[in-house]
């Protein structure tokens, strides 16, 4: 949830601003080109189910989670551009020894879609491991978030599937239902709460206690999970 949330919030931020196309004139100086200019337009309308909002959160989530974002650049009938946000764990780069970089492919649900170098916008955070790879900001604490997600999965399967007690009393009685009901009731009633919390219990007719040892390591793997230092170095 930290990480989910951390993405978010960054993808929400960055789908706000509206973006504004300029052109560099002879001066060095940055004017908007207006409403009309094709590339405003673009950045206004990516395409028919995408809002400029949804290209830059789309973006965002991307290069949070994989570290790097794939912007297909297709012509509608009428010769328009669009801007098609791609899975990134569904393209692979094709390298080149003379361009560096010959095209892209994506693995659509109808199979394998080429795309020339110039047909897609890379954007991608640096991976000193992988030229081809961008390398995510949660990659080095991805593990922390796996034990995180492991120890909270834990935690849901012991309550649901492991109903056990912290210990259990040894008598060397036999105790009727009504004996063991009324045994209840009054523990509940001396220790239960924290105003009795480490209060010394006395029962003539306990000859041992078990601990049965779940609830420690059960409560370790919570405290692992809640404290969770590392969610702090989300971006």
């Amino acid at each position: 949830m930290s990480v989910y949330a951390a993405v978010r919030l960054r993808a929400e931020a960055l789908s706000r601003p509206q973006l504004v196309a300029h052109r560099r004139e002879p001066d060095g100086s940055l004017q908007p080109v207006g409403a009309g200019h094709p590339l405003q337009r673009l950045m206004d309308r990516v395409n028919p189910w995408y809002t400029r909002g949804d290209l830059w959160r789309a973006t965002e989530i991307y290069l949070s989670l994989w570290g790097s974002a794939y912007w297909a650049l297709e012509k509608d009938e009428q010769g328009g551009w669009e801007i098609w946000p791609l899975r990134p764990d569904r393209v692979n780069v094709v390298p080149d020894k003379k361009q560096y970089i010959r095209g892209f492919v994506y693995m659509g649900a109808n199979g394998p879609v080429p795309y020339t170098a110039d047909e897609v916008v890379w954007l991608r955070y640096f991976n000193p491991l992988e030229e081809f790879a961008g390398l995510s900001p949660v990659a080095p604490v991805r593990m922390a978030v796996d034990m995180g997600k492991d120890a909270l999965r834990f935690n849901r399967n012991f309550l649901r599937n492991s109903a056990q007690p912290d210990f259990v009393l040894l008598t060397n009685e036999s105790m009727t239902d009504n004996e063991i009901e009324d045994f209840y009731n009054l523990w509940e009633a001396r220790y239960r709460g924290p105003a009795n919390a480490h209060r010394p219990a006395i029962a003539s007719f306990v000859r041992d206690i078990k601990t049965l040892g779940f609830a420690q390591r059960m409560s370790t793997l919570t405290k692992r999970y809640l404290s969770f230092p590392e969610k702090k170095q989300l971006p």
